[in-house]
């Protein structure tokens, strides 16, 4: 068994809007696309980062749940359905955690279907040339997969034992004051790219040895891109063909916490997916991060 991706939705504005508008217009897409009710949904997750405000509590996968009105009334769970929600943060590598989560309680029987969301966007909602991310919701709904070949099959996660994460985001409000709500400070250092492709690739190297016979099973390789050249680079040094790695930095930049959904919507939109193959999925970041992710089609 294995968890399979039922299906998928993006929603990008030209200019910012707030967070939880963003996921939930990408929600309704993805669960209309799927031909189900949104009361269907038991589990949902938001993995996104940066949000209007910079609201801390409560998580804003439960202001969403509450927006679309997802199973709202506590007392009808021992009736009907219920919707368990909450937010899981690891940037772009968050939506792995995120799916490995679901699948284990897909695993279990006690849920349908699994509900993943996430974009980033300035605190202020308004357009900030020094923001490094686009703004690009996202949703991905998950169901079990009862046939052994399809689905998830393999997950890892891996962060470096140094101390050096290369890419903070963070708020200070003693120094800000009392506009704190509306301001990011990010700060990357310049050779964060760089270390960060290094650990990425020693760390996939290992996961496509183990998986997938060194690479030579991976159909398709969707990664984030913190920097245009870096899928590029990714695929380069694992010996994989460029052609294999999934496009989207030209069209949607950096986003973030979005980024390895955003591609997968893409390739099934462009027709580049066939049954069978494999996808290996891949998240880098702060940490430094990489997670890693195989899945059949």
């Amino acid at each position: 068994m294995g968890t399979l991706i039922r299906s998928t939705a993006i929603y990008s504005e030209e200019n910012p809007i707030d967070s939880i508008q963003c996921s939930c217009e990408a929600a309704e897409q993805c669960i209309a696309s799927a031909g189900i009710d949104r009361m269907d949904i038991d589990l949902l997750i938001n993995t996104g980062i940066y949000r209007e405000k910079n609201i801390a509590e409560p998580a804003l996968a439960t202001i969403i749940q509450k927006k679309m009105g997802m199973n709202l009334d506590p007392v009808l769970k021992f009736e009907g359905n219920s919707t368990f929600s909450f937010d899981l943060k690891n940037g772009p590598a968050g939506i792995l955690y995120a799916i490995q989560v679901a699948d284990g309680m897909l695993r279990t029987g006690k849920i349908r279907n699994a509900l993943i969301v996430s974009n980033d966007v300035h605190p202020s909602t308004k357009y900030v040339p020094d923001f490094p991310f686009t703004q690009v919701g996202s949703a991905v709904l998950l169901e079990q997969s009862y046939s052994g070949n399809k689905g998830f099959t393999e997950f890892t996660f891996k962060t470096s034992d140094s101390t050096h994460t290369g890419f903070n985001g963070y708020v200070d409000m003693f120094k800000i004051g009392h506009d704190g709500r509306n301001i990011m400070t990010i700060k990357q250092d310049e050779d964060y790219v760089d270390n960060l492709l290094e650990f990425t690739v020693s760390k996939v190297d290992e996961f496509i040895g183990r998986y997938a016979n060194n690479g030579s099973a991976v159909n398709h390789i969707i990664c984030n891109k913190p920097s245009k050249s870096f899928g590029r680079d990714l695929v380069k040094r694992l010996g994989i063909p460029e052609e294999r790695l999934i496009r989207t930095y030209d069209e949607y930049g950096d986003s973030h916490t979005s980024s390895l959904a955003v591609a997968y919507h893409i390739a099934c939109r462009k027709g580049l997916l066939k049954q069978g193959e494999k996808i290996l999925f891949v998240g880098a970041g702060a940490g430094l991060t990489c997670a890693c992710g195989l899945y059949c089609i």
